[in-house]
């Protein structure tokens, strides 16, 4: 008899169905339980182990060798038939191979679905017998059902034709058995309930009793757990309200936060601190985003107002009204300053927060020439008068490293200066330059009178140019090296000392410290140099290539830094001294800037033709002069403050300082540059890559129509109740008598508006009497609009009003220093474009709160017309000769957005 490890081997699809109806047949067949007389004739007692792999086959090319043990140990294959087995290569292979073994006799179907055509495997629906392909039936049990749990109830009662061929028994005989067997289960059963019957009588009233017992301690405990539900119930309340209430306070935090911050935001705009605005602002608007949007239309309103930026206006400021900061220097990206307080204390300034960070002392007294490193990361000052050089980190103040003069006594070291990295300075001791490390060491770099074996002190260019020795001309302190020039080239490959007197002569080194050129001119066959006297100021070209001097004889020189060859000389036959005050290079080394005399000049670097020329009115010193990065613009400080087009000429700004504060550094910045004055003031102004207002040859838009002063077909009749208005309306010859008539745009309000100030304004849909008589004005009203909401007037005092037409009251009354000729809406009627009567400045308001937004300016013409764009997204004037000014009114969010960040982040 042959020993198997499995009666049978279940080949089935890993689906709903099939694996439903193979998990249910190997439990009927382990479980089953044989007939007595059954096992006689099998010889089995009871149904041994069957084998269903349930994890689906990987993609293999063969069956795994678990799979092959498992077929190899099987008395029996059970097939699980569907349409879908026929679409598995495994089970496929899983019939073949058991079919290899021999045993396509042992081989039982259980057709769960479809048909035997479309479900039973090919293999077993023929066999070939002596070469001829004959059809066979298989062996099998039908259990197709509407669904699966009517299949298995079908498998309960098929399961004895799968398990019949297995005990060798037939189909009916199994049947027979079992069924008599199941009859004579019943008759034992009920035999065995009849027999029970008496005793559960009195267990029933036993039971009665004591179920009585368990349903009132089962109502206990219903009542207990509703008791608990209840409570439990009302903490969960208690716990919401609670969060409720914490989610509440958060927002109202929240709500209050936003409110706090635009009140900063609003008074930051106050002060012209718009970048400081923006910068609150979009803080702000990030909160609402995370916070369902609350607040955000007013946000978005404010950031709006933030963004409305004249170019050349103050955008952010620094002025510290606690602490008196002078000769303040900033950092190279414009971020920081740095200013002496009480002269031995420097103050290290955050110019985006607008407060002073820390104070940091060096010495007893006196600290000058502050300056940064080319990072920002240091900053150095002079102090104890000229003896020592200290250098501080500035992201806290504390000491970096310091020099100490090796004639350790004051105004000894006449320079510093700040080396290739934020690691070494360039000192200058006396006749002496030192490049002075971090870690200690010193490096003797240059001695004033080196290298200048060629040159001879008689023969040099001042001497040449006036017929006068030097000593002629200027008695010099033999020890004094406090006013000798040092200028270096941006990237400090090139440096130039301009020597101390008429014995050393003006010198330009290499990085190294080796000789490049000695400046000067060859006239017939002799060398005369630049002695180091009578140089006004040096300038270094950006590139290291020029270098220009300007001369206390009135003589303006540029000499070619490679050879030393002079490029140019100009003189000035009245120009002496601090005639000559101020000298720049533009940032691409091609242009260069100066004054003389009461004239400004802007020249090519290398050949000194004139570009532009121009008369300085406010006073010839000039102490500070300036190219903006992209070298457009020309920004020059005295008394006044000029910001000049170096393109056309153009005055594009003029502003004055008060008495005694004059203004002194120029710090150019990418899209803005920075102006300080003496009083420790700091402003930013923008330039115009960053400004809403712009200057275009054309506008692409379409611009509103202008609203008609008398509506098509209608017959006005007015009935005036102003003491004057009678004798005005029966005036047929108009003129200066003749009363204004303005319609609303919406055509529902009329208005008469008078040479003595009053405006009449008449329900035109009524009867035509007076609505309400305004009386606000004293002067003959220049300009009158209307529009849905409210009245705007000017009048001849230069007076602004604005009356709120539904509420019947005047909401504002300014003075803008002008008086405006014409006004025009926008499509919303929630902003103003009012144009001077001058027509050289169009200013624009804010209906709602009479508040002027920004202004645009026609630069040196007028304006012929304006208009807001039909999207009401740009206010617009065209100027005579046909060039646009263009506010962005920024009403596409994103835009806004977008611009906000680009405005913080051009200012860092």
């Amino acid at each position: 008899m042959e020993n198997y490890l499995y009666d049978a081997f279940i080949s089935y699809r890993h689906l709903q169905l099939d694996k439903a109806v193979a998990k249910r047949l190997h439990t009927l067949i382990e479980t089953y339980h044989i007939p007595k007389s059954v096992q006689k004739l099998s010889g089995k007692k009871k149904m041994g182990k069957v084998f269903r792999d349930e994890e689906e086959l990987p993609l293999a090319t063969s069956l795994s060798d678990n799979i092959r043990t498992a077929l190899d140990a099987s008395q029996w294959l059970i097939v699980v038939c569907t349409p879908a087995l026929l679409e598995s290569r495994w089970c496929l292979f899983e019939i073949d191979y058991f079919i290899s073994l021999g045993r396509r006799d042992r081989i039982l179907l259980v057709l769960a679905d479809g048909t035997p055509d479309t479900s039973f495997p090919p293999q077993l629906r023929s066999r070939t017998v002596d070469g001829q392909t004959v059809s066979v039936e298989p062996l099998a049990a039908n259990i197709v059902a509407e669904d699966t749990a009517g299949s298995l109830r079908l498998l309960n009662r098929e399961k004895l034709r799968i398990l019949a061929p297995m005990l060798g028994v037939n189909y009916d005989d199994l049947r027979r058995r079992a069924r008599r067997r199941r009859i004579r289960l019943i008759a034992a059963l009920t035999a065995s309930v009849l027999l029970i019957g008496t005793a559960l009588g009195v267990f029933l009233t036993l039971n009665r009793i004591r179920t009585e017992a368990l349903r009132r301690e089962a109502a206990e405990q219903a009542r207990i757990a509703e008791e608990e539900r209840v409570r439990a119930e009302e903490e969960r309340v208690r716990a919401e309200e609670e969060q409720r209430q914490k989610e509440q306070e958060r927002k109202n935090a929240v709500y209050s936060d936003l409110g706090e911050r635009m009140e900063r935001a609003g008074a930051a705009l106050a002060e012209s601190e718009k970048r400081s605005a923006v910068n609150i602002l979009l803080e702000a608007v990030r909160i609402s985003d995370e916070n369902d949007g609350m607040r955000r239309t007013e946000l978005i309103a404010l950031l709006r107002r933030a963004l409305y930026i004249e170019p050349f206006s103050v955008i952010a400021r620094f002025n510290n009204r606690n602490v008196r900061v002078n000769d303040i220097t900033v950092s190279p990206d414009g971020t920081r300053a740095a200013g002496v307080v009480n002269s031995n204390s420097v103050a290290l300034i955050d110019l985006n927060a607008n407060e002073i960070l820390y104070q940091v002392t060096a010495g007893k007294t006196m600290l000058t020439k502050l300056q940064f490193s080319a990072d920002g990361s240091r900053f150095l000052a002079l102090s104890d008068y000229g003896q020592t050089v200290v250098v501080w980190n500035a992201s806290d103040g504390s000491e970096a490293f310091s020099y100490t003069s090796r004639q350790n006594s004051p105004y000894h070291i006449a320079n510093a200066f700040f080396w290739k990295d934020a690691k070494t300075i360039l000192v200058q001791d006396m006749a002496e330059f030192y490049l002075v490390s971090e870690d200690g060491t010193q490096t003797l770099f240059y001695t004033v009178g080196e290298q200048m074996d060629e040159y001879e002190p008689d023969r040099n260019l001042i001497s040449y140019i006036t017929g006068r020795t030097i000593s002629e001309m200027y008695n010099f302190l033999t020890d004094d090296y406090s006013g000798m020039p040092v200028v270096l080239s941006a990237d400090r490959s090139r440096i130039l000392i301009g020597g101390r007197d008429g014995s050393t002569a003006a010198i330009v080194l290499d990085d190294t410290g080796k000789r490049v050129s000695l400046p000067g001119v060859v006239i017939n066959g002799v060398q005369y140099k630049m002695p180091g006297v009578f140089s006004e100021k040096w300038a270094m070209s950006p590139d290291g290539r020029t270098v220009s001097c300007i001369s206390l004889i009135g003589v303006l020189f540029g000499w070619d830094t490679d050879t030393g060859e002079l490029l140019y000389l100009r003189g000035f036959e009245y120009a002496q001294g601090f005639d000559f005050s101020a000298i720049a290079f533009s940032a691409d080394s091609t242009r260069i800037a100066y004054t003389a005399e009461d004239q400004l000049y802007v020249t090519d670097a290398r050949t000194d033709e004139i570009a532009l020329q121009a008369s300085i009115d406010e006073t010839s010193y000039v102490p500070e002069l300036a190219f903006s990065e992209d070298g457009k613009y020309l920004l020059m400080t005295n008394q006044s403050m000029f910001i000049i087009n170096a393109e056309t000429w153009a005055l594009e700004l003029l502003e004055s300082a008060e008495f005694g504060e004059n203004y002194n550094n120029i710090v150019p910045l990418e899209n803005a540059f920075l102006i300080t004055r003496f009083d420790g003031t700091a402003n930013f102004y923008s330039m115009p890559a960053i400004a809403s207002v712009t200057a275009a040859d054309a506008f692409d838009g379409t611009l509103c129509e202008p609203v008609p002063q008398f509506l098509p077909g209608k017959d006005l009749k007015l009935f005036g109740e102003h003491e004057l208005s009678q004798t005005y309306l029966q005036t047929s010859g108009g003129g200066e008598t003749a009363p204004q008539l303005i319609l609303a745009r919406g055509g529902a309000t009329a208005a008469l508006a008078y040479p003595d100030g009053a405006i009449e304004l008449f329900d035109t849909d009524g009867d035509g009497s007076v609505k309400t008589m305004i009386g606000e004005l004293s002067s003959k009203p220049e300009a009158v609009a209307i529009s849905e909401t409210v009245l705007v007037a000017s009048d001849q005092a230069a007076r602004l009003l604005f009356y709120d037409l539904e509420k019947g009251a005047v909401r504002s009354i300014a003075t803008p220093g002008a008086v405006y000729g014409a006004f025009a809406f926008d499509p919303e009627g929630t902003l103003l474009m009012a144009r001077t009567a001058s027509a050289d400045r169009i200013d624009v308001y804010s209906v709602e709160t009479a508040e002027l937004l920004f202004s645009m300016r026609a630069a040196n013409e007028t304006f012929a017309e304006f208009a807001f764009s039909a999207d009401g997204a740009f206010a617009v004037g065209k100027t005579d000769s046909g060039r646009y000014v263009i506010g962005n009114l920024w009403k596409d969010e994103a835009t806004l957005l977008e611009r906000a960040q680009a405005l913080t982040a051009s200012m860092q």
